[in-house]
Order: structure tokens, then sequence, then C-alpha cells
């Protein structure tokens, strides 16, 4: 799921559709069908908020103009799973990770030709745009690599979590990213000198892996584990809450105070959490 630039819309998938609910009246806005063979892993927003990428298990990704909806891209190439998809800042490339350990590169202009970046050992769980010409990857063997799209090359190799790196959420106003992993640990690196992140915090949260995480300015960290239980971590103190099922991604709604988050379950749909009703633990 991801929400849309201007916090209005959120956007989830369901199958081989898309789903749109206004956040303001809570209600559903529409659906639209991709045409993907099969389900939705990833969708992500471009940065004016008129298109949507899709990607998924059919190895394509699919982009959706959303003034003439029935105006669909689609870019092939992958080999496996499309885990991630993302656009760049500039909205003029897309970028997908894959279960084939694989980051592929499209231009928007250019449907059929594909940059295919070879570095990971595992799978590629998630990845970030860090401007134009960088991107940060992470995959299953706890790595996170920082690529120079220009040269194509990898520039930084970082073992970054023990186990599976599973997420990560970047905040372009201060360059900062942070990962999440198997270890139940969160890290917050500064992308520093030449794109290169340098690690500034590192926190356990609870005994079992961290599937998912999303940043809210700088002063909030929210992620989920495998038990059930989301955690905001802000300057104030550390918020939890227990879900009734299995969630597999977190977002926080923009302007709210002091934060709304919404997550998604595997089995019960997704749900909307404020502050006031989540356990507060200072610091």
């Amino acid at each position: 799921m991801d929400i849309s630039p201007d916090g209005q819309t959120l956007a989830f998938a369901m199958d081989d559709s898309l789903m749109f609910w206004n956040l303001v009246t809570l209600k559903s806005t529409g659906s639209i069908s991709t045409k993907l063979h099969g389900k939705i892993f990833s969708i992500d927003y471009s940065g004016r908020g008129d298109k949507i990428a899709a990607g998924g298990s059919d190895s394509s990704v699919v982009i959706v103009d959303l003034s003439n909806q029935n105006s669909i891209l689609r870019f092939k190439g992958a080999q496996g799973v499309i885990t991630s998809v993302k656009f760049s800042p500039d909205d003029t490339f897309l970028a997908a990770g894959c279960s084939d350990h694989c980051i592929y590169i499209w231009q928007m202009d250019n449907t059929e030709k594909v940059i295919k970046l070879e570095g990971h050992q595992k799978d590629v769980t998630d990845i970030e745009f860090l401007n134009n010409n960088y991107l940060a990857g992470c995959d299953g063997e706890g790595k996170i690599l920082i690529w120079n799209l220009i040269k194509k090359q990898v520039e930084s190799n970082l073992t970054a979590h023990k186990g599976w790196a599973r997420d990560l959420s970047l905040n372009h106003d201060n360059q900062q990213l942070v990962s999440c992993g198997d270890d139940a640990l969160v890290k917050n690196w500064k992308i520093g000198k030449h794109y290169f992140p340098e690690l500034v915090s590192s926190e356990k949260l609870g005994l079992d892996w961290l599937n998912c995480i999303d940043l809210y300015g700088s002063d909030f960290i929210g992620s989920i584990s495998l038990n059930r239980k989301v955690y905001v971590d802000t300057k104030n103190g550390l918020y939890t809450y227990k879900t009734n099922a299995f969630a597999y991604k977190i977002l926080f709604i923009p302007e709210t105070i002091p934060f709304k988050i919404i997550y998604c379950t595997l089995d019960d749909g997704i749900f909307l959490l404020e502050a006031e009703n989540m356990n507060l633990k200072q610091h």
C-alpha cells in the first residue's frame, strides 16, 4: 500500500487490482484493474501523484495513469517475483527489486530498455532512491547495497542485519535512512559524503524479526514485528500496540499530530491506529 503525495488517498492491492480510499472521509473512491497476471506485492505513487506503479508475482511492473485509467504501461525483463517498486525523485525512472537477486531500472519513456543491476546474493526485499543517481537496496543476506546508477555499480556494501534485512524507509529532507530485519533491530543511518550511510543508532525492539518500517519526519520511526506488535519510537518514548493478525506494512498518515498510522494485515484487512490508542513507555 502507499499514500498519495498530497496525503489524501490510500492505495492498496487486492489480488491484481488497485483499491483507493479517501483518508479524510474513510470511504472507497474506486478500483482499477492492473491486468497483472497474479498478485500485487508492491505499489508506489509517482512524485506528482498522477501515476502509480504496481509489481508482483508475474515478474512485470505496470504503471497506471490515474488521469486516464485505461492508459497502462507494462515493463518487463525481471525473472522473479517483484518485491518492491519505486519511482525516482524526478519520475524519469522506475526501479524494481526482485526475488531473483537483481534490481531492474527502466526509463519511463522506454518500456523495452531495462538496466539489470547484479550484486545482491539473495532476494532483494526493498529499494529506495537516495536521489536520481543513487539507490539503496536491502536483501535476504542482511546487506544494504548503495548503487551508483550512472556507473551501474555498487558504491557501498553494508552488513546491516543478521538474517534478512526486510525493509527500508527514507527521509529525503535530511538524508536519513532506516532499516529493519530478522535481528529485531531498527538501524538509523545518516547518508553522508558520497552517499555512504553512516550508522547513527541501533535499537532492538522485542525478540522477533521486524518486517516493515516507516519514517515520519525525523522524529518518528514505526515498525511491526513477527509477534504482531506495532512499535512507534519517538523522542518522548516508545509507543506499542498488539494487533490481532500478522501485519506486513505500516505507513504514517502525513500531517497528523502527534501521529496516525495505517497497517495492513494478511487476513484481517487494513486498520487505522491513533497514538492515543497505543501504550506509551517514556524514555
